[in-house]
């Protein structure tokens, strides 16, 4: 288990390079986005064990077809 931070302007949480550390979360991870994480696209698949949103003041976004899983 880790905690990741999103560290890009705008990115996808399923990038790896978006990401601190250079590793996108798995359902095991905290991801955390702050004041300085940009807008971010979940796309299909996208996991973590918890979300941390203190701060955050960008936008997720997705389509339709787009799963997201939170928690274990």
């Amino acid at each position: 288990m880790a905690t990741i931070t999103f560290d890009t302007a705008a990115g996808s949480w399923l990038t790896a390079g978006d990401w601190i550390g250079d590793v996108a979360p798995t359902a095991a991870d905290d991801a955390v986005f702050d004041a300085s994480s940009g807008n971010c696209t979940i796309g299909n698949g996208a996991v973590c064990r918890s979300v941390d949103c203190t701060g955050y003041v960008g936008t997720w976004t997705g389509s339709a077809s787009s799963t997201f899983s939170i928690g274990d």
